[in-house]
Formats: C-alpha cells, sequence, structure tokens
C-alpha cells in the first residue's frame, strides 16, 4: 500500500526530550562499544528502532511491535500514513533531530513502494543508520549528510550508479507528536 502524498507544512515541537536522547544515542553509536557493533550488525530499520529503545526513545514494546510488523514492503508501522513527506532540501533541512527517517522508492520488481533505507535525523541535513549499501554507505552504524550520497531531482532524492537512477520519497515521522494517532509513548 502506497503512502498518500498530502502537501503540509513542516512543523515540530520545539520541546523534543525524547528526541535528543534518541539522536544523542545515535551519535554515540557511531564510534565504538556495544552499540556501534550491535547496530552494525542489523538490517536499517531494526537497527534505527533499536537505537530509538536503546535511547529509551520508544518502550520497549513499542519497539518490538515496530520490528515484527515492518518489511521492506510492509512498513506503515515504521512509516505510518501520518507520516510527513519532505519535498525539497530547504524542507529537510529543518527536519530536527531524532526522528524516524524513510527512503521509499517504486519495488525493482512486482510493483507498488518499499521501505529501501531507514535512518534517523541527526538536524541539519545530517543522519545515522545501518546497512547503507543502497545509497553506496558503509554498512556499519555510521552518520553521514544525506545529501552527500543523494541528490534532488525535483521532489524525489535520488542515487545514480552505472547510468541508472533510483528516485526515492524521504519521508520522516516525528516521535514526539503526541497529536498522530499512532503515535507511541512509553
Amino acid at each position: 500500500m502506497a503512502l498518500r502524498t498530502i502537501r503540509r507544512p513542516v512543523i515540530f515541537n520545539t520541546f523534543r526530550p525524547r528526541s535528543a536522547r534518541f539522536a544523542e544515542r545515535a551519535v554515540k553509536a557511531t564510534q565504538s562499544g556495544n552499540d556501534f557493533r550491535d547496530l552494525s550488525a542489523m538490517i536499517c530499520w531494526p537497527a534505527v528502532i533499536e537505537c530509538a529503545r536503546r535511547a529509551g526513545a520508544v518502550s520497549n514494546k513499542a519497539a518490538r511491535d515496530m520490528t515484527a510488523r515492518t518489511q521492506a514492503n510492509s512498513f506503515h508501522a515504521y512509516m505510518p500514513p501520518s507520516g510527513m513527506r519532505i519535498f525539497d532540501n530547504a524542507e529537510w533541512q529543518t527536519v530536527p533531530e531524532g526522528c524516524f527517517v524513510a527512503l521509499i522508492a517504486d519495488a525493482l520488481a512486482g510493483g507498488g513502494q518499499v521501505l529501501a533505507h531507514a535512518v534517523v535525523s541527526l538536524g541539519n541535513g545530517r543522519v545515522a543508520g545501518s546497512n547503507n549499501g543502497c545509497i553506496d554507505g558503509p554498512n556499519t552504524w555510521t552518520a553521514y549528510s544525506l545529501t552527500e550520497k543523494l541528490t534532488w531531482q525535483g521532489e524525489y532524492l535520488c542515487h545514480t550508479v552505472n547510468g541508472h537512477t533510483r528516485r526515492f520519497e524521504l519521508w520522516v515521522r516525528d516521535i514526539e507528536d503526541r497529536e498522530a494517532p499512532d503515535c507511541f509513548v512509553q
């Protein structure tokens, strides 16, 4: 099932205690230690969810549920329809730290859309995540600027390899948004 695109202003709550903990843990995990080892060994969305759980940004129950219900072609537990689509770099630069980020693409086979990659926002266009191969990044838990790996073409982030361009819709989920019906609170 495809996400609906509803153009709305990107507005975030400025008081972000859970998000700050999430982003801080994500940055620290890029260095070394148990978080680096454990998160680097996971594919992208379980690693992002586990980082949020370890930071106390989501409950153990929410993390288990989200991990169990998220697959490449069934990703609404990770990025629900109430998520916000980002249409350009100016909007992307306003996304604060500690949001779930999804790169949604057309499936390479079989039709429909898939969750191609998942990361956590660190603010100012930076992200952290693991198993970054679909955008030519390292497979370890790493922080980087998303636009170092991808370029904006219209309303899509794009990655070109050997003359083939794959387009991604960029979506974010604010874990602090208590107005969203699917917000998870500890």
